[in-house]
């Protein structure tokens, strides 16, 4: 039903009953093919791009679930064993449904030269990783959290952003919702809830059946797959959880793509609750994308991934309050001062002009209230 690998059931072989009764439904949906691979496929363990040397470091997380993931980090080689670790932009691939961290592969000639690392993953469920099904982002956003925490925890990586394709697209959403301290999304070919697809794909495969009948396979599907994989297919639904996601995001919609039509990205494009834009280009759901478009995609993560230099800017100098009012302070007291200095000097001569009437005839004595009030400092002082 939502499946991105070449060998996905043909249900227009099958009669309805057989669509309704018998496993085929549910297998694709929760069971697709397992891209099995091998650990050769991933190319050399050192490598070289543009003139650097890269390396790939394989490890392996524990998910929520207890079950191992098989995870890839492509980064730029140390210059020797004993050099510091030192830290990148990184951006998390996540790959499709019925696919595998082979994927990431094709990003890397895009990335690394723009100093952004990668790194990848098989999903619960898919390629090498430990799983019985898949839950087309149910359990996947988890994986992808365990792997955050992973890269945060690590030293290795600055800013981290997402490039999700079909089923990793979906997974992003769902985490960047929560998530804000992400810093930008590639989101190639997103559903917005599986209830849509699977209805969209019924209605191509199935044109003659009833649509009562239809209903009935997709209720058949979904109770089936809430008893083996224990979610409910119907509250995986992206386009509710766009509106709370807040960092930019850049979406990619294939126009002749069956599976996943073009407008679940356009609607998703539209709900983004950060800024957002919408690319589309010529192909399918799984056919290799174009190189104006994967380019497009790395530079956008590129420009929002690497650290902003502080803006500087000019500032005029002030004086502060306190400077300010000290400068008045001593103002003040030279005024006072000045004012003290006279003061002593008009009682010198008062004092003076005293003592001389005490030594003068009476006559002169008579004179010393006039001489008092000519001496007296200004009141004003």
């Amino acid at each position: 039903m939502v499946s991105g690998s070449a060998e996905e059931v043909d249900v227009t072989q099958t009669s309805w009953v057989e669509w309704i009764a018998g496993d085929q439904l549910w297998k694709a949906v929760i069971r697709p093919p397992r891209d099995a691979y091998s650990e050769e496929e991933l190319g050399p363990v050192n490598f070289k791009l543009g003139g650097r040397v890269y390396r790939r470091t394989d490890l392996r997380l524990v998910n929520t679930q207890g079950q191992f993931l098989e995870c890839s980090h492509f980064q730029p080689a140390r210059r020797s064993s004993s050099s510091a670790a030192a830290s990148y932009p990184c951006a998390v691939y996540l790959h499709g449904n019925a696919s595998s961290r082979l994927e990431a592969l094709g990003v890397l000639p895009v990335l690394l030269p723009l100093g952004v690392t990668v790194f990848c993953l098989d999903l619960s469920g898919s390629g090498r990783s430990e799983g019985r099904y898949v839950s087309l982002g149910h359990q996947e956003e988890k994986d992808l959290c365990v792997a955050l925490r992973y890269l945060r925890k690590s030293g290795t990586v600055s800013n981290i952003g997402l490039w999700g394709r079909s089923m990793g697209a979906a997974t992003a959403i769902l985490r960047a919702a929560k998530d804000h301290c992400l810093k930008a999304c590639v989101l190639d070919s997103p559903f917005t809830d599986l209830r849509t697809v699977a209805r969209e794909l019924a209605g191509q495969r199935l044109t003659l059946t009833p649509q009562f009948i239809v209903d009935m396979g997709l209720e058949a599907v979904r109770n089936e797959v809430k008893i083996r994989a224990g979610f409910d297919p119907d509250e995986v639904m992206p386009v509710a959880h766009a509106p709370k996601a807040r960092c930019p995001a850049l979406f990619g919609a294939a126009t002749e793509d069956k599976l996943t039509l073009p407008h679940h990205a356009e609607e998703l494009n539209e709900a983004w609750g950060g800024e957002s834009k919408l690319l589309h280009f010529q192909g399918d759901h799984n056919s290799d994308r174009p190189g104006w478009f994967t380019e497009a995609a790395a530079e956008f993560l590129a420009e929002h991934l690497r650290p902003k230099e502080p803006e500087l800017r000019t500032v005029p100098l002030q004086r502060s309050r306190s400077s300010t009012k000290r400068a008045i302070s001593k103002s003040k007291a030279r005024s006072l001062q000045q004012k003290l200095a006279e003061s002593e000097k008009a009682i010198t001569a008062m004092a003076e002009s005293l003592l001389g009437m005490l030594d003068a005839p009476r006559e002169q004595r008579n004179s010393l209230p006039a001489k008092l009030e000519q001496s007296k400092p200004d009141a004003t002082g």
